[in-house]
């Protein structure tokens, strides 16, 4: 809509308008970064007494890096987005997604196996505790990730990255020829960039539409939910629109919940199931895993399932004598049919190498519960203030009452109930429960809770969704 305004009103040419939507959007996001950057390096340069005029030069020079880079970034990521509409192009992108991930896995994986035998020698296993000892392991484990992120810290030493650049300014030791070498590369990065943006793409010619096996396996998934709904015909719309398309990768799984998955398998790989402190490790994974992956998704692609992601087309649905309730179900079921799967993919395998087999089927249980009452918090931000009369689906995450709300249930599920959740690990540690009780209180009893809240939560979704009748109860 930005585009078509300034198009008609300015009458400027489509490559000026990407650039000014650009610097637009490059702008705004700076404001958080600058807040919390300026204040910090003055406070740095009073305590060194560099003199002002460095720190204005640096601070001013840091603005325009970002702003560059923002424009540049952007461009170069239209025109990846845009080439995606080839088929070729587009495999390239799932080939890449995909290895990436894998990387990502095998890395932490790898990392876990490095930690495995430090996370073993865990002192804390009876009710008494030796302070040396317990000081000596996490000096030991201090050691263990040293040596594990020195690579990343030879890395970020190199003196070619913009931010040593800014160092040295700052202290007047500049390097000449590094200072020359990165302006160069810079400047023709930049050119590069000002050449694609004025590049018009005529990919939208030959379209490739990539999703149709997609569509097929909804039809089959929305048989296995039971008779065939009306939602049928508005998920293959979903799936078609641009939004999905250029979003859709983070249905395979964000990097953190990868990671966190091969972490996880590493770190138990190398302990019997004999020790307690593999269930210390697996008291991690029944929770967490699950909250990272469903945020991550629910967050990435919000725009097509938050309830108010309909907009004013909310209407349609009024039309059909539906109601919001309705609306739920369906941005509900489609929710579960689109990232089920390979979520319940990943927990059988992890179990199945890692766990017994009713340890596995109690952790597979636990967390069909886990995902349903963590998805259901995910929507309850548009369900209780929701807004369908936005004007681009991204304003969707810039309401402040729904940032708030979504601040307060992330810190009560990761600051307090998935904490608490992990207590009865905690107390199997410390030899003050015995193992059946510890099953009794770690699966059953959590199962229990996560089954009880998900019920009452639905409840009052469908209490209040109901008791909007019509649209003229709606902001629209």
């Amino acid at each position: 809509m930005d585009n078509d305004w300034l198009l008609i009103n300015l009458k400027i040419s489509p490559a000026k308008v990407k650039i000014y939507l650009y610097l637009e959007s490059a702008a705004w996001h700076s404001k958080d970064s600058l807040l919390s950057y300026i204040p910090l390096l003055l406070a740095l340069s009073l305590l060194t007494e560099i003199h002002w005029i460095k720190t204005v030069l640096v601070i001013f020079l840091t603005f325009l890096l970002f702003i560059v880079t923002s424009m540049v970034t952007s461009i170069l990521h239209n025109h990846y987005m845009t080439l995606q509409k080839h088929k070729h192009n587009f495999l390239f992108r799932i080939i890449i997604a995909c290895t990436l991930r894998i990387i990502v896995v095998r890395f932490a994986f790898w990392c876990g196996k490095v930690l495995s035998p430090w996370m073993s020698d865990f002192p804390i296993t009876s009710n008494e505790l030796d302070v040396k000892i317990y000081q000596g392991w996490i000096n030991e484990g201090s050691d263990v990730l040293l040596n594990l992120l020195s690579p990343v810290g030879i890395f970020l030493e190199n003196p070619f990255l913009p931010h040593n650049i800014l160092v040295m300014l700052l202290f007047g030791n500049v390097n000449h020829l590094v200072f020359f070498s990165t302006f160069c590369s810079f400047i023709i990065f930049l050119l590069s960039a000002f050449f694609l943006a004025k590049y018009q793409s005529r990919s939208n010619e030959s379209k490739y539409y990539p999703f149709r096996l997609v569509e097929k396996g909804l039809t089959v998934l929305l048989k296995l939910l039971g008779r065939k709904h009306y939602t049928d015909v508005l998920f293959h719309h979903q799936v078609r629109t641009d939004y999905f398309f250029q979003r859709f990768p983070i249905l395979l799984g964000s990097l953190p919940f990868w990671l966190q998955l091969g972490l996880l398998t590493g770190l138990i790989s190398s302990i019997s199931s004999d020790e307690t402190i593999f269930y210390l490790i697996i008291s991690f994974y029944l929770l967490f895993f699950v909250f990272f992956y469903v945020d991550s998704v629910y967050t990435n692609l919000q725009g097509i399932f938050s309830l108010d992601s309909e907009g004013k087309k909310v209407v349609i649905h009024f039309m059909a004598k539906k109601n919001l309730w309705d609306v739920f179900i369906y941005k509900l079921r489609f929710f579960i049919v689109l990232t089920f799967p390979l979520f319940l993919l990943c927990d059988i395998v992890f179990t199945g190498l890692n766990l017994d087999i009713r340890i596995g089927i109690l952790t597979i249980f636990m967390h069909t519960l886990a995902y349903l009452l963590f998805t259901i918090l995910a929507f309850l931000p548009s369900v209780v203030s929701p807004h369908f009369n936005f004007i681009n689906v991204e304003q969707l995450d810039d309401y402040p009452e729904k940032k708030t709300l979504q601040d307060i249930l992330k810190f009560v599920i990761l600051g307090i109930f998935i904490p608490c959740s992990m207590l009865p690990a905690a107390l199997l540690v410390t030899d003050l429960i015995s193992f059946t009780p510890f099953i009794l209180f770690q699966w059953i009893g959590v199962s229990l809770i996560l089954l009880l809240a998900a019920f009452i939560i639905i409840l009052l979704i469908r209490k209040k969704l109901k008791s909007i009748s019509g649209i003229d109860k709606l902001l629209l």
